[in-house]
């Protein structure tokens, strides 16, 4: 684990502690430190337990995506012709009702959008599907 990693989520830190810091530390650069950054950095190293302690297959990265995932529902048919019928009714396609949303949700983008409405997806996320209709079903009627 690099110190960007160790020190994400640290809200406990001591203050004017960063990643680049501890980045000099490890590469000889920095002459000091500041003991209370040092013995945190330390403790918090401490902590992390070895690769050979964490499950074989299941990389960090692995754990890090599963935690993080958001539910996902399948695009079927219905909910395919239900986005079809409202970009039909509204006159209104991916680019243009993404362009002007306030709030889209990341990772959300048009050509997401667009291959969706060509069926070559089979599970969107559900907060991303919710958004788009929701979008669509607040305009008006072309």
């Amino acid at each position: 684990m690099g110190p960007q990693a160790m020190l994400r989520g640290a809200y406990d830190k001591p203050p004017g502690l960063n990643a680049r810091m501890v980045t000099s530390w490890i590469e000889g650069k920095a002459k000091t430190a500041d003991p209370d950054h040092l013995h945190y950095v330390l403790s918090r190293w401490h902590d992390v337990p070895d690769r050979s302690e964490l499950r074989a297959d299941l990389h960090p990265g692995v754990l890090r995506r599963q935690r993080y995932r958001r539910p996902r529902i399948a695009l079927t048919e219905e909910r395919l012709a239900f986005l079809k019928a409202e970009r039909v009714r509204t006159g209104i396609g991916p680019t243009r009702l993404l362009k002007f949303a306030d709030d889209v949700p990341h990772g959300l983008n048009a050509n997401m959008l667009t291959n969706w409405l060509m069926g070559q997806n089979s599970k969107v996320r559900e907060d991303h599907y919710a958004y788009v209709l929701d979008l669509w079903a607040s305009l008006p009627d072309a």
